[in-house]
Order: structure tokens, then sequence, then C-alpha cells
């Protein structure tokens, strides 16, 4: 429509610009149109239309609220929400592969002898075989916890305190692994410089 109109007004406005600034044949008008979408030449492209006419401004407002406001918004929700159900999907697979991963190393690792946990006999896993595990994950993750921290891990997971990890114990075990432990000292440096003295 713009085109239509402007093609053929070649007369500079009040600041020097030809009117039809953009809007020259077809093909410069849909490119306009697509960038005033996006908000990148506002106002600079409606200016020379505006400052020849306030009548312009019929078209320029409709245009705002449609393709500004209401299309573009479409557009980026329709994206995000294709966007989030392929990240969901991914996510799903991921853990689906990570379960499977889990339940092939348990049988392998769990104990020749079932334990007795809460009154049932499970298979599960003890506390030598989770720290053989740990000790050959080391070369190949250099945040796998430290030696001296295996203990806790173990026992983060052993939920009820049984010394061996059934295996819904065991599912958590990627992310405990991967946790990195440190020890804070109780007492801050300066405590101990004034240990025994009044302040300290």
């Amino acid at each position: 429509l713009m085109a239509m109109i402007l093609d053929d007004w070649n007369e500079p406005d009040a600041y020097g610009e030809p009117i039809n600034k953009g809007f020259t044949n077809f093909g410069d008008s849909l490119y306009t149109m697509f960038v005033t979408m996006t908000t990148a030449n506002l106002p600079d492209v409606m200016v020379s239309s505006y400052a020849h006419s306030r009548l312009f401004l019929l078209f320029w407002i409709p245009f705002f609220v449609l393709a500004v406001c209401v299309f573009t918004q479409v557009i980026l929700a329709t994206v995000y929400n294709e966007y989030g159900d392929e990240v969901t999907e991914q996510e799903k697979r991921r853990h689906r592969h990570r379960m499977m991963g889990m339940e092939v190393a348990f049988r392998h690792l769990k104990a020749d002898v079932a334990h007795n946990k809460n009154g049932k006999e499970v298979d599960v896993v003890s506390f030598e075989t989770f720290t053989e595990l740990v000790d050959v994950f080391r070369p190949f993750n250099r945040y796998v916890v430290e030696k001296k921290f295996i203990r806790v891990c173990f026992e983060a997971l052993d939920a009820d305190k049984s010394e061996a990890l059934s295996f819904s114990e065991f599912q958590d075990m990627c992310v405990v692994l991967q946790t990195r432990f440190s020890v804070t000292e109780r007492d801050s440096a300066v405590r101990k410089w004034l240990g025994g003295s009044p302040a300290g």
C-alpha cells in the first residue's frame, strides 16, 4: 500500500529527505516494513511521510499495533513454545538414557547376596564397591569427589543409613559424585590470632 502511494513522490520533505524514502518500489517497501516490525528504524522510517502529511498516521499507527504489538509477539510466543518443547524432549531423552545407564551399572556392581533394607531383600551396592567406582571415575573427571569425602557422599546417598545403596539410592549417584565439597573452618583467622585473649 505504501509503495503504491509513495512510489512517485520524489520531492524532498522539510528536512531534505525524499518523502518516499524506503518506499521507492515494492521490494524496498517490503524490506522497510519488515525492519519496522523489529523497531530498528523507528521513528526515522515515518518521519518523511509524517512531516509531509499528518494523515499518514492513519497508516502507521494501525501497522504498529498489528505488526509490532500483535504479530511479532505471536511469532515470538510460537518460537519460544517450540523451543521449550524441544528442550523438554531433549531433557527427557537425556534422563531416560541416564537411567538406562544407571540400571546397567547397578546390575554389574550389585553385591552377590541381597541385603535386607526395611524388611525387604533387595540388591545393593556396598561401600567398598562404591569406593572402587569413584576411583575408576577419577581419571576421567577432575571434578569427581575427593577421597576424603567419599564417606560423606556415600552417607548422603544412603538415605536409610543401612551401609548399602539400593537402586533408588544409587540413582542419585551422578549428581552427588559431581558435587564439589570443601571444608570451612569454624573459626576465622582473626579469631585464631586472638585466641586466648579476652577479645578472642
